[in-house]
C-alpha cells in the first residue's frame, strides 16, 4: 500500500487530496495546525482506518520521521492570489536543506489556473457563484468581461494525483490543462444559458480608495488580476490529463451543490430554532 503525506490538509484543496487518496486505497498522513479542522475532516470522511492525522506545529525533524516509507509528500503552497514566487521558493529551499526532496529530479511543481467549484472557496468566482445562488447582486472589483482560464476543482485534483504517481513527471514543471479563456459572466451563465444575466454592481471608487488605504497591496493585486497575461507560465509543460469537464457541466455542478448546501444550512438553522423554542416553552412550564 502506498503511503502519502499531505501537508495543510484542512483547507479545501488539502482535504480534497486526502479524500481522493483514501478512495484510491492509499495510506494517508494528514497534517494541519488546527486539531479542530482535522477532527471535522475525519468526521466528514467517516474516520477511515488508513487515515492518520497530526495537528499542531511539526518541526522538520519530526516530519522527516513521518516521511520514512512515504512515496509522495504533497507540500501545498496554493496561494490563491498573493502568488509571490519568493514565498514558494523559500518553502522549496527549506525542504531541500532538510533532505526532503534532495535534487529537483525528486520533485515536481504543478501550476493551476484559478479553481472553481463548490469546494474551491476564497476566490472571486466562488463569491460570484454564492451571490448567484442567493439571487443577489454581485459586487465587482474587476471587469467581469475579462477572459481568463479556470480549472474545475475535481479535474485539478485528479490530474494532480495522476502526475504525482507518474515517475516520468518528476523533475519538471507542469500546468494543468483547461477549456481555454472564458469571462466570469460567461462562466456564471454557462449553467443556465436561458436565465437572466448575473447582476453586477461596480464597487464605488471611494470604497476602493478606503480598501487601498487599509490594504496597500490590493492595488497591485487588482492590476495583476486584470492583466491579460495573469498566471502565464512559459516554462511549464501543459498537462492534458484524462479529466476535462466542460465549463457548462462544471458550472451546473457548482450551482447545484451550492444550492444543496444552502438548503442543508437552512434546515439546520430551522432545527436549532425549534430546539430553542421547545427549550424555552419547557422552562416557562417549569416556572409556572
Amino acid at each position: 500500500m502506498w503511503k502519502v503525506i499531505v501537508m495543510r490538509a484542512a483547507p479545501p484543496w488539502g482535504s480534497g487530496l486526502v479524500k481522493c487518496l483514501l478512495e484510491a486505497g492509499v495510506e494517508v498522513i494528514a497534517h494541519s495546525r488546527s486539531e479542530r479542522k482535522l477532527e471535522r475532516l475525519k468526521k466528514r470522511l467517516a474516520s477511515p482506518f488508513q487515515l492518520q492525522t497530526i495537528s499542531g506545529a511539526v518541526d522538520l525533524k519530526q516530519l522527516l520521521t513521518l516521511a520514512q516509507g512515504a512515496q509522495v509528500i504533497f507540500y501545498d503552497a496554493y496561494l490563491t492570489y498573493d502568488d509571490r514566487p519568493e514565498k514558494v521558493q523559500h518553502h522549496l529551499e527549506v525542504l531541500r536543506s532538510q533532505a526532503y526532496i534532495g535534487s529537483d529530479s525528486n520533485m515536481l511543481r504543478i501550476f493551476s489556473p484559478e479553481l472553481y467549484g463548490a469546494e474551491a472557496s476564497d476566490t472571486f468566482v466562488y463569491y460570484a457563484f454564492q451571490r448567484m445562488v442567493h439571487c443577489k447582486t454581485i459586487k465587482q472589483l474587476f471587469d467581469p468581461a475579462i477572459r481568463q482560464e479556470y480549472a474545475f476543482f475535481e479535474d485539478a485534483l485528479r490530474d494532480t494525483l495522476e502526475l504525482a504517481i507518474s515517475s516520468a513527471a518528476y523533475g519538471r514543471t507542469w500546468k494543468l490543462h483547461t477549456n481555454g479563456p472564458i469571462s466570469q459572466t460567461e462562466l456564471l451563465t454557462a449553467a443556465y444559458p436561458d436565465a437572466a444575466l448575473p447582476r453586477f454592481k461596480r464597487v464605488a471608487r471611494w470604497k476602493i480608495g478606503l480598501l487601498f488605504l487599509a490594504e496597500p497591496k490590493i492595488r497591485q493585486l487588482m492590476k495583476k488580476y486584470s492583466s491579460k497575461n495573469r498566471g502565464a507560465i512559459t516554462s511549464a509543460i501543459n498537462y492534458v490529463g484524462g479529466h476535462l469537464t466542460s465549463y457548462e457541466v462544471g458550472a451546473t455542478i457548482t450551482m447545484e451543490r451550492l444550492k444543496q448546501s444552502v438548503k442543508i444550512r437552512r434546515r439546520q438553522a430551522e432545527h436549532e430554532c425549534r430546539s430553542v423554542y421547545v427549550k424555552c416553552v419547557c422552562q416557562r412550564g417549569a416556572w409556572w
